[in-house]
């Protein structure tokens, strides 16, 4: 009898200690998606007022929805208008571009618009509201890379109510601007988190980014140049100050994600 009742004071006490042990990543990682989820509803509480303030103004409106706050909405909305037609014409509109065309914006637009049933004119309007929050997601994320969530969170409040990306992703804005910024967030995110842990996994996920942002936004590619071009300059920089005392394993992760980005760049 006192043998099971020490082993199992024993194992009440190792599963304390392992409880103990994972509350704080518990901890931290809730707090983490808190601070995106605050900083992303500061993006889309700010963004809204714009609806509140244009319902009383006639001139904002055309019919039941919001007139778009940039011209190149208007294209957007019109692709997505045509793709998203159940029966398509034989003959297409001339040189009217297609949803393909300008990747996941106008696509998402299509999918919402022929099989959720959201009008064009309500996607135009609202998603630039919701999808400029994403950016808080890199900015937290790289805030708690080097060990302050709470700078994290309060860079994202800074960058998603920055004026220029504020005004180029207000509601009706609907234009291919909203992933100029938050890719290469997302690509710096990995690519710093691949230099501090040598992680090769992140360096692939953050060269994949890399090699899709064009996808994302059509000027992209200079871009990610300059993204792999900074890379490889720090990398080097670091090489160079910390040489006599850096690991052989810190020398080839160094050396191969140097190559593999200088590659990457190349064919872009």
């Amino acid at each position: 009898m006192m043998q099971r009742h020490m082993s199992s004071e024993r194992i009440i006490e190792t599963e304390i200690h392992e409880a103990s042990r994972s509350s704080p990543s518990i901890w931290k990682l809730s707090l983490t998606i808190a601070a995106i989820l605050i900083a992303w509803g500061l993006s889309t509480w700010m963004r809204l007022d714009w609806i509140e303030i244009s319902k009383a103004k006639p001139e904002t409106q055309w019919g039941n929805s919001f007139l778009p706050t940039t011209h190149d909405s208007y294209l957007f909305a019109s692709v997505i208008k045509q793709d998203s037609k159940k029966s398509q014409p034989q003959e297409k509109l001339k040189l009217h571009p297609s949803s393909k065309q300008y990747g996941p914006l106008t696509l998402l637009g299509v999918i919402c618009s022929k099989y959720i049933g959201i009008p064009v004119e309500k996607y135009v309007t609202y998603a630039p509201i919701y999808f400029a929050g994403l950016l808080a997601i890199p900015m937290v994320l790289l805030g708690r890379l080097y060990g302050s969530i709470f700078m994290g969170f309060f860079g994202a409040c800074l960058a998603v109510a920055g004026s220029s990306y504020f005004n180029r992703t207000m509601a009706g804005y609907l234009d291919t601007d909203i992933f100029a910024v938050t890719i290469p967030a997302f690509i710096t995110y990995f690519f710093l988190r691949a230099h501090k842990e040598e992680s090769t996994g992140c360096l692939a996920i953050g060269a994949v980014t890399a090699f899709i942002y064009p996808f994302f936004y059509a000027p992209g590619a200079t871009i990610v140049t300059a993204v792999n071009l900074c890379y490889i300059g720090f990398k080097t920089a670091n090489w160079l100050i910390s040489r006599k005392c850096i690991s052989e394993k810190s020398k080839c992760f160094s050396l191969r994600s140097s190559s593999s980005l200088m590659c990457e760049s190349i064919r872009q």
